[in-house]
């Protein structure tokens, strides 16, 4: 099991390491009793176990908890497409037919995020105890063995097919499998993961740009009370807020108020 080699480093106080722990051990099911045939499909390691780790956080939190999760994540991930290699590259894909390339240079967020925001999506179709049934007999379908996307896919259309009989056809053309898997860019439809959660620490930061470094929002102390992904989203929104209204002064003066420069 991938957590027998977890470092005693993940258990912090705030438990903001707890989901690097379930990661790993979900692990053992997604990724190492099935995992993926070559690097083209890495995502049905990742993907499958960022999902199932959220997963876990939404029983263990909320389930707002987790939509910040796939919030920031999301804005990474678009984030490193940008810079990376474009949007319309095939390495933006979850297929990113790596050919004599070295793996190495296909990795980034992609497997992990667009990977998980894929079984999110499916979720949102079938509904959530569907996708509990259609992963159980997804490993057991599949156990000890190393699959790829098409097959993936055969599983997939065959069990939606035996379970929703009257509409399989709609479940399956709504499901867009080859345009997820194949399409480079952002995810094909919007999940429309926005939670009050999440628009509460885009509102803090609106506000410190706002009022300039002259004085802090009358609700800063809220800050402490984040979800720690929560604090992750309020320093993401300050990063990429176009035009880049955050100087070196403000961000000083942030950092008084919360002490989030290492």
């Amino acid at each position: 099991v991938n957590a027998n080699q977890v470092s005693h480093t993940l258990v912090a106080g705030d438990k903001s390491m707890l989901k690097i722990a379930i990661h790993e051990i979900t692990h053992s099911w997604f990724g190492n009793d099935v995992g993926c045939k070559s690097w083209n499909h890495f995502w049905i390691n990742e993907g499958l176990n960022v999902f199932m780790e959220r997963k876990v956080l939404e029983f263990f939190y909320s389930k707002d908890y987790a939509a910040i999760d796939y919030f920031t994540g999301n804005t990474s991930m678009v984030e490193q497409m940008d810079s990376w290699y474009g949007l319309d590259d095939p390495y933006s894909s979850l297929f990113p037919d790596i050919g004599d390339d070295d793996p190495e240079n296909s990795f980034s967020d992609v497997p992990y995020e667009k990977g998980s925001q894929f079984l999110y999506y499916i979720e949102s179709l079938i509904g959530m105890d569907a996708m509990q049934r259609m992963l159980q007999d997804y490993i057991l379908t599949f156990t000890q063995q190393a699959i790829d996307a098409t097959e993936f896919k055969s599983f997939y259309e065959s069990w939606v097919m035996d379970t929703f009989p009257d509409n399989a056809t709609d479940i399956i053309d709504m499901t867009m499998w080859d345009v997820w898997v194949y399409e480079p860019g952002v995810a094909p439809v919007d999940l429309g993961i926005r939670t009050d959660a999440i628009n509460e620490a885009i509102l803090l930061a609106d506000e410190y740009v706002a009022l300039g470094g002259g004085d802090r929002p009358p609700n800063y102390m809220d800050y402490f009370d984040y979800y720690p992904s929560q604090m992750v989203a309020f320093v993401q929104h300050l990063k990429t807020m176009t035009p880049d209204p955050v100087d070196a002064n403000l961000l000083a003066f942030i950092d008084m108020d919360y002490n989030i420069t290492f």
